[in-house]
């Protein structure tokens, strides 16, 4: 259940403040560090299902996601990246890995498996990892 102060209608229906009720609590724990190689796939479920609870989770922490490249360009700063997707399914979500190094891309196409590892930088529909490096095995 939610309540809150109806603040607009936009198409949807925004309530400020507003709070859940009758939902458990729990109590802050310490961050767990972030092992081994995550699936893009899974992280990108992770944030689709609960953005807060994922970004709260990563938040600051340096891991290794693998998957398949979709994309290496620039962005608007002149800074390499590399966008690695789910072979399997579409998702509007995506990890763009930003590279300090634009050679490190020098060996990368599109539809290629990698490894990235970075650190949590920011999600906004997009999963950025900054700084973040190709993993070369």
């Amino acid at each position: 259940t939610v309540e809150g102060t109806f603040s607009e209608w936009d198409y949807q229906l925004y309530l400020k403040p507003c709070s859940v009720v009758g939902v458990p609590t729990s109590s802050p724990t310490s961050k767990e560090e972030i092992s081994g190689v995550i699936k893009v796939e899974d992280i990108v479920a992770e944030f689709e299902s609960n953005a807060i609870v994922a970004t709260t989770k990563y938040e600051g922490q340096t891991f290794s996601v693998t998957g398949v490249v979709d994309e290496v360009d620039y962005d608007s700063s002149k800074s390499p990246y590399v966008v690695v997707k789910d072979s399997g399914r579409f998702s509007m979500y995506q990890l763009r890995c930003v590279l300090s190094d634009a050679s490190q891309t020098s060996h990368l196409t599109v539809g290629d498996e990698v490894t990235v590892e970075g650190t949590f930088s920011d999600w906004n529909y997009r999963l950025d990892l900054k700084p973040c490096s190709v993993v070369i095995d």
